[in-house]
This record gives structure tokens, C-alpha cells and sequence, in this order.
């Protein structure tokens, strides 16, 4: 059995935090149900793993002190993995590593990632499109990437007309080939 250190396992438990908050809490529709996600992952990393949330998501945030909606935005929104800051940028997605964005450099890494993708799209693409990638815009462009590397992945985007619902989607579906 391998043994990790304090870094190494704090990146797994954030791992496990970032998948529940993509496979769980993204289907969560009223408070009550993401209080009940937010109680029972707290709990287990606690009593399972003897972490505190806290310490795995403080870094996130620029204040001193975190209350329950901030720890609960860092879980869903803040922790994030994926597969496109692999050097190798195969265009299979299904043998890329999958790691954290964690850090300045590989925030700024991911940007430019996606900035030369869109580019990409726009040589390529008929209509092409003028996004402004903010954080927001990444996050979900993040999660419709997941959602497609998936065996028969879908997605249920609601939203109001002209949110970017489908522009996303189509440079994610670009992206991840």
C-alpha cells in the first residue's frame, strides 16, 4: 500500500472533494440538499481521512476567516482537476493526465490553454466566437469538458438566452476532440 505525504494527500483528498462536488452537488437543486452534501463531506473527510476541510480550501480564499458558504464554494467551484494542462496534448482525451489547478502558474497555464483552443476554434469554425473567459466561464467550460470525456457523458444546461450555455459547449466539444 502506498504511502502519501502531507502534500500528496492533502491533492487526493481535494481529488475526492472536487469528484463529489462534480458528480454530486452539480445535480443538487434547493439549499437543504447542498447542506446535506456540505455536512456529510466534512464529516467523512473528518472522521475517514482526519482532515479538516478547512485546511484543504483556505488557500482559496484571501480572507482570514471562512464561513460555511465559502468552504461549500471552494468544494464545488474553486477545487479544480483536469486533463488539458498535460503536456502531451494528445488529442485522445482518454490517456491525458488528470490533475489539480492549484497555484498562479498553472491558473495562468490553464488560461492560455483554453485562449489557444478557442483561437483554434475560431481558424477552424465558420461562426467563429469572441469569449471572455472569466473565472465562472472556466469553471463550467471545465465541467463540460469532464462531462464529455465520459462514455456517453450528457449535460442539462439551463440558463437564460445568450449566457454562453452553447458557445462553451461547442468550444469544449472542440477541445476535447
Amino acid at each position: 500500500m502506498k504511502t502519501f505525504t502531507h502534500g500528496e494527500s492533502g491533492k487526493l483528498i481535494r481529488l475526492w472533494i472536487h469528484e463529489t462536488g462534480r458528480v454530486i452537488s452539480d445535480r443538487l437543486i434547493n439549499a437543504e440538499d447542498r447542506e446535506t452534501l456540505f455536512t456529510g463531506v466534512t464529516t467523512a473527510v473528518r472522521e475517514k481521512l482526519r482532515e479538516d476541510v478547512v485546511i484543504q480550501v483556505k488557500h482559496f480564499i484571501d480572507e482570514g476567516f471562512l464561513d460555511r458558504d465559502q468552504i461549500f464554494e471552494c468544494m464545488v467551484d474553486k477545487i479544480r482537476f483536469t486533463d488539458l494542462l498535460d503536456a502531451s496534448t494528445t488529442k485522445n482525451s482518454q490517456t491525458r493526465s488528470y490533475d489539480e489547478i492549484n497555484g498562479a502558474e498553472s491558473r495562468y497555464e490553464l488560461n492560455q490553454k483554453l485562449l489557444d483552443g478557442l483561437r483554434a476554434y475560431n481558424l477552424t469554425s465558420k461562426r467563429p466566437m469572441d469569449l471572455v473567459l472569466f473565472d465562472y466561464a472556466v469553471t463550467h467550460l471545465l465541467r463540460l469538458c469532464r462531462i464529455l470525456k465520459m462514455n456517453r457523458g450528457n449535460a442539462l444546461l439551463i440558463g437564460l438566452g445568450g449566457s454562453g450555455r452553447q458557445s462553451l459547449t461547442y468550444l469544449a466539444s472542440f477541445m476535447m476532440d
